[in-house]
């Protein structure tokens, strides 16, 4: 489990005892990160083991780009948010659904298709059974097919008097399509519903049990996706919690409510990129802080990858593996001359880093298909 910061956010200074030093998005500076919805404020428990690098001294971790499909594994804010999760629903001692919804695969051509049709409908399913409008939605592919069919695990707060079979005719009424017929001779209109696929519905007894359930899918490693996600550019996300849960969030102090204004329109956008990308260009470098007292204050960014072949190189500029804190990833503690020699070498780097992505980006856009193979060839043993 790693959490350190997206390379876009390591522009300025991370203080070792604020819970934003954790690499948690949430808490990023960034101009990007004003147009989230929220950041993370909640004191977790840290202690940063910063003897190990001296003050003044430097040290260097891997960026990251992958989001939650990052293969560098879970972040830590990912990990924050199923505390946040298993918190909300703890803390609320009124009936809890569990609610899946899967898909017929005969209506549709293909699973992006699919998604883009009926993802909104899975809000809409939310929205018709929450109180107060909290709801958390996870994310989850069909692996078994090959094709990475979508599905949905929901945790609903739900009023306490209603029949629980009529809340499965909501569900099923609202994981539905309606679909408009003309008649051509006398124009008359007509409607008829479909249901998008199955659904079903139960009591959640163990609250918090169901909670770490449906907050498992959001630190599930997934080696590869399909097609279909990876050639999207969309900000795919595999946990999704409802506004209402964010606005508990920040009643009892977890989170604050975060907006900033608008871009500059004359300010350049980056480009958006496909996922297969931004998971190939994750750990493609480091980024270099300082220690000054209790707090890393950022310096550069050198083209290192984490990979074996980076270890090596931090190792012969005269990098050593240190623990930081409560960072699961292996951060290098350097000093000024080591930097240095990063810097003097930065030509090869960048043909390193280069290559790397190639070959990182052939093994990811094949991973899906590879993974599929393998399970077939296994069957047929």
């Amino acid at each position: 489990m790693s959490d350190t910061p997206h390379s876009s956010s390591l522009l300025g200074t991370i203080d070792l005892h604020d819970p934003a030093a954790s690499g948690d998005s949430r808490g990023r500076r960034s101009v990007l990160d004003q147009r989230r919805e929220n950041r993370e404020k909640a004191p977790r428990p840290y202690t940063p083991t910063v003897q190990m690098v001296p003050d003044g001294g430097l040290v260097a971790g891997a960026c990251r780009s992958g989001g939650p499909f990052d293969p560098l594994g879970a972040r830590g804010c990912d990990v924050g948010r199923c505390d946040d999760v298993v918190a909300i629903v703890d803390d609320h001692p009124g009936r809890w659904l569990l609610v899946t919804l899967t898909v017929n695969r005969d209506l549709w051509i293909n699973p992006e298709a699919c998604y883009q049709r009926v993802a909104d409908r899975v809000r809409e399913v939310a929205r018709a059974i929450s109180l107060e409008g909290l709801h958390v939605t996870a994310l989850e592919l069909q692996g078994k097919t090959g094709d990475g069919w979508p599905h949905w695990h929901l945790i609903v707060r739900a009023a306490d008097g209603r029949a629980l079979e009529a809340i499965r005719s909501t569900v099923r009424r609202a994981w539905s399509v309606r679909t408009e017929h003309v008649d051509h001779d006398t124009g008359e209109v007509s409607y008829t519903r479909e249901s998008v696929g199955f659904s079903n519905v139960k009591e959640a007894r163990d609250r918090r049990g169901v909670a770490r359930y449906t907050a498992k899918y959001l630190l599930k490693p997934w080696p590869a996706v399909p097609s279909w996600m990876g050639e999207s550019n969309r900000q795919l996300r595999k946990l999704r919690l409802s506004s209402g849960c964010f606005d508990y969030l920040e009643r009892v102090g977890r989170h604050v409510r975060h907006r900033g204004s608008r871009r500059a329109a004359t300010r350049r956008r980056r480009p958006a990129r496909r996922l297969f990308d931004r998971m190939a260009r994750s750990g493609l470098s480091h980024a270099v802080f300082r220690r000054q007292g209790d707090r890393l204050v950022f310096v550069t960014l050198v083209p290192v990858p984490a990979s074996t072949d980076g270890a090596d190189l931090l190792q012969a500029a005269g990098g050593r593996p240190v623990q930081l804190g409560r960072w699961a990833q292996v951060r290098w503690a350097l000093d000024d001359r080591a930097l240095a020699r990063l810097r003097a070498s930065r030509d090869e780097l960048v043909d390193l880093q280069r290559r790397e992505f190639r070959q990182r980006r052939t093994r990811i856009e094949v991973g899906w298909e590879m993974a599929q193979y393998e399970r077939e060839r296994a069957e047929q043993v």
